[in-house]
């Protein structure tokens, strides 16, 4: 595949950040390194319809704000988040946000770890979404890349940037777990963010 032309110019991270976590910051680090851009835009998503039809999920104003405290610490000018799915009513689509962007005269690149991408089939119109944006799809621990190439999405191959990495192995759903059965998540989450939940008692 032909690598990204480096002049585009803001790479979008969106996901359910429940809580945001070490490897999110790590991924978003690595894509910015790896695509030579200015700007990586953490996006909560306002209802993770893939999700909030079978688990409960945090309001989004609180993960809006573990987004932003997550950034605070640390210290990275290149990271900023973006409400705009918050706001938005009704399920939270990657698409609409793409075309939203597009229209303010930006040229987005969609961040993904590979287990998301592995879900597009899912998603509503992924092909409508590789028609307009191209995609970096990370690897984490574990990633099955023979799943990826069997994916009946047409372009898809051709859309999608494989940066292979070794992601640390932490997933929102163990820090949730380990704070309900008060288990050790050093390291794991920003100081700030741990702090968060514990004074608004999230998780427990």
């Amino acid at each position: 595949m032909t690598k990204f032309n480096k002049t585009k110019k803001i790479g979008i991270f969106g996901g359910t950040f429940d809580p945001i976590h070490s490897g999110h910051i790590k991924i978003a680090k690595l894509a910015l390194n790896y695509l030579g851009i200015n700007k990586i835009l953490f996006i909560p998503a306002g209802d993770p319809y893939l999700k909030s039809n079978h688990i409960k999920i945090t309001s989004s104003q609180m993960r809006l704000e573990m987004v932003r405290l997550a950034i605070k610490d640390g210290k990275e000018e290149k990271f900023s988040v973006s409400d705009i799915e918050v706001k938005k009513e009704g399920p939270s689509y990657t698409l609409d946000t793409v075309t939203k962007f597009k229209k303010e005269g930006l040229n987005p690149i969609v961040i993904l770890g590979m287990d998301s991408v592995l879900l597009m089939t899912q998603w509503k119109d992924p092909e409508a979404l590789i028609n307009e944006c191209k995609i970096l799809a990370i690897t984490r621990p574990g990633s099955n890349l023979s799943d990826f190439y069997n994916l009946n999405i047409n372009g898809l191959q051709e859309a999608v940037e494989i940066l292979k990495v070794n992601t640390p192995k932490i997933t929102s759903s163990d820090i949730r777990n380990r704070i309900r059965f008060k288990k050790d998540i050093k390291n794991m989450i920003s100081p700030s963010v741990e702090k968060f939940i514990k004074d608004k008692k999230i998780y427990i």
